[in-house]
């Protein structure tokens, strides 16, 4: 009985390469692909992001000690991490605006990527509890962070 050689790191590396060209040269990809060049994906990131507060609806309720005085506040949960992502996405969406794809598409990608690695868990464990709002969220960045990263990496 003869014992089948390990395949070659050649032809390891040249499945991988094939496989991710034919995963680029499909039409919708290709058609998503073109969209990086205009500043709607990341606009898009941008509003979703700050309406998260207002879509999932929990409280926080912080105690202020103002002058002996205790004051509640109520505060969506979510909203300065909204604030500030959002803000990055609007940003990002104004420098592929300004003509300057290559970085905005970089900087799409990047925060992309941190908003995933900061909220990736949460977003699955949402549809533990019915909401479907993180999960989407989570797949539209990781839309951004493929497309963006692809135009950034491979201009």
């Amino acid at each position: 009985m003869a014992k089948d050689a390990a395949p070659s790191s050649s032809s390891l590396e040249e499945t991988v390469t094939a496989v991710a060209t034919s995963s680029f040269q499909n039409p919708l990809f290709q058609r998503a692909y073109q969209y990086t060049a205009t500043p709607y994906p990341a606009w898009f990131s941008s509003v979703s992001i700050f309406l998260t507060p207002f879509i999932n609806r929990k409280i926080l309720s912080h105690r202020v000690k103002e002058n002996k005085a205790t004051t509640k506040l109520m505060i969506p949960v979510g909203t300065f991490s909204s604030i500030f992502y959002g803000s990055a996405f609007a940003l990002a969406g104004f420098i592929i605006q300004d003509g300057d794809v290559t970085n905005g598409a970089g900087f799409t990608f990047v925060w992309s990527t941190l908003y995933l690695l900061v909220h990736g868990r949460k977003s699955l464990a949402g549809l533990r509890y019915g909401q479907p709002w993180p999960l989407f969220l989570a797949t539209t960045l990781a839309g951004n962070a493929i497309l963006h990263g692809r135009r950034f990496f491979f201009p």
